[in-house]
């Protein structure tokens, strides 16, 4: 029996560095929960996928009195190319994202039914759909044989529509828009296994 055991712990260990899981801990800054499965594939590329959910981010613009509120998801396939050795080294990677998110945008609009200047609160919702991509470098170091840690910055580029569940939603929405160019970056800790 004592012998499974050690011959069990040994495979483990020999099969030791195949997987990461992280989270990215600056998005939980914004009420977003950013978590990542990367798989090794060759000594020095590896496949990830990231998911995220953004849960009640709420963003007030006092210059025009309007005030957002946010819940959403994306998910980001990523190939990562490391110069020396997987999960072990500076890498280069590519990455696809699509984002949903839906929001609920209050703003103080004059109200065209009164004589007199006056403002009425108004209430938009509606649905943000993102798509494009970009590409990272970063260095992930394994320390102590499990934990990871992780940065990583570089461009992208998104296509964004926004779609009205209200009538003028679509067309009144000032929040925050990622259409265009923009950075994408993180720090992760995690484990390997």
């Amino acid at each position: 029996m004592k012998k499974f055991i050690l011959v069990f712990v040994f495979s483990l260990s020999l099969i030791a560095q195949e997987n990461v899981v992280k989270i990215n801990t600056l998005s939980l800054m914004v009420n977003t929960f950013s978590a990542f499965y990367e798989r090794k594939l060759t000594d020095i590329h590896t496949a990830q996928l990231g998911f995220y959910f953004l849960s009640n981010y709420n963003q007030t613009n006092n210059g025009n009195g309007s005030s957002d509120k946010l819940t959403g998801f994306g998910i980001t396939p990523e190939f990562r190319y490391y110069f020396k050795e997987a999960f072990k080294d500076y890498y280069i990677a590519p990455f696809i994202r699509f984002q949903n998110w839906t929001f609920i945008e209050t703003t103080m609009m004059d109200d065209p039914s009164t004589p007199q200047v006056d403002e009425k609160l108004v209430t938009s919702r509606g649905v943000i759909n993102y798509f494009g991509g970009g590409v990272v470098i970063g260095q992930q170091t394994i320390i102590a044989d499990k934990l990871v840690v992780d940065f990583f910055a570089g461009p992208a580029y998104y296509l964004t529509k926004v779609n009205s569940k209200d009538s003028n939603a679509a067309n009144n929405y000032s929040g925050p828009l990622f259409d265009g160019f923009t950075i994408r970056f993180g720090a992760c800790i995690g484990f390997a296994f």
